[in-house]
């Protein structure tokens, strides 16, 4: 038997198409046996923090695989949230790595599943502190003790030589926002 290109071609394109039909099938057949989730609730954590944004627009994505109820449990965005984490009271969140890994140091079960925010956070400074270092004694706002910007903070004051626990006064205020403050010559 003799065979030419033309042939040849014929045959290795029906073989490629059988094969990628027959894949495009089993992939199709596979997703239909597939279960739905053990669980068909799941909870997300709701905080003012833009850094979650992308939480608020996966509800159409999550009920596609099967989850019924997407339910928003409000928290802030640092301690609080992660210790709602670790009790089980929110099942999934983007959030800042810092309080995560400080929980998980005390013993909290976090489960960290993928990449986790670094942080963006702004340090504003007045005249005269140009550098992390020269926050030593001074007084520096914060939301909370343990929140993220406050973990953040300490972590580069230690990478610098500072012991943020004794070198910087953290002052923090439930009625007065630390911007605020700050803008006021306060801190």
């Amino acid at each position: 038997m003799h065979t030419n290109r033309r042939d040849l071609l014929l045959a290795g394109a029906c073989a490629a198409s059988t094969a990628l039909f027959g894949g495009v099938a089993a992939r199709l057949r596979a997703e239909e046996s597939n279960p739905p989730p053990e669980t068909t609730t799941i909870r997300l954590a709701k905080n003012p923090s833009i850094c979650i944004a992308p939480q608020y627009v996966v509800s159409d994505l999550l009920n596609a695989e099967g989850f019924a109820d997407v339910v928003y449990v409000e928290s802030d965005a640092g301690v609080e949230q992660t210790k709602a984490i670790a009790k089980g009271d929110i099942d999934f969140t983007l959030h800042f790595s810092g309080p995560l890994l400080l929980e998980i140091d005390r013993g909290a079960t976090v489960t960290i599943l993928a990449g986790v925010h670094v942080g963006c956070f702004e340090l504003f400074a007045k005249e005269g502190i140009r550098s992390v270092a020269d926050l030593k004694g001074r007084t520096v706002g914060q939301q909370g003790l343990g929140s993220s910007p406050h973990v953040f903070i300490s972590a580069m004051a230690t990478l610098v030589g500072l012991d943020p626990a004794k070198d910087i006064e953290w002052v923090t205020s439930a009625k007065v926002k630390p911007i605020e403050l700050f803008a006021e010559g306060k801190i």
